[in-house]
């Protein structure tokens, strides 16, 4: 399974780009930016593997590429349309749209309805909630005679806005919830929001 590439650009458009290999061999892979010719490139790769069909889609980093591969994961979503939310919305504008359960911003992706939009939160606000690519053995578990707690992407947007009519910034406690989320056991925005202000 293919997961990196090191090597000079001898084409790129946008949309598919050709990397020469040290070996003298050119692999096409997907990217959505273009490169500039004759320059030395490094990209993460996405191997997917159809019965008709072999694709390598390539991002810039490690993050982009697990995203991705998250992504995949949802039922309905296939590689183009993952590699899509990636492209338009970003890392960064993508998680949060998630985790913010902001079906709006996801259907402003093309070929993103409110069926897959819907499908999209579903699954992964939970896990995004806890901390992307988080181990499972991490996750607080409830005993059998503890009643389910509200769902995690609601009291975390609570908490979220709380924080953020307190001043502080996305990128300032976005952080600092997912590490708690992941260490500590929270049912409550109110409980959240007093942790996350001790770690600022």
């Amino acid at each position: 399974m293919l997961g990196y590439i090191e090597g000079e650009v001898i084409f790129s458009d946008g949309e598919e780009s050709i990397i020469k290999l040290s070996n003298g061999l050119g692999m096409q892979v997907f990217f959505c930016q273009i490169l500039p010719e004759g320059q030395r490139t490094q990209l993460f790769l996405s191997q997917i593997i159809r019965e008709d069909s072999e694709a390598l889609y390539a991002f810039q980093s490690l993050h982009e590429k697990k995203f991705f591969e998250l992504l995949l994961k949802v039922n309905g979503v296939g590689p183009r349309t993952a590699y899509q939310l990636i492209r338009q919305l970003g890392v960064e504008s993508l998680h949060h749209a998630i985790l913010f359960e902001d079906k709006k911003l996801l259907c402003s992706v093309s070929g993103i309805g409110p069926k897959t939009a819907a499908q999209i939160l579903l699954d992964l606000a939970p896990k995004l909630a806890k901390a992307p690519m988080a181990s499972s053995s991490k996750t607080p578990k409830l005993s059998k005679t503890q009643l389910p707690p509200p769902r995690p992407s609601d009291f975390v947007h609570e908490a979220l806005m709380a924080c953020k009519e307190l001043g502080f910034r996305d990128d300032q406690i976005l952080p600092i919830v997912q590490k708690l989320m992941n260490e500590t056991e929270i049912n409550k925005p109110e409980q959240l929001v007093q942790l996350v202000l001790r770690e600022l």
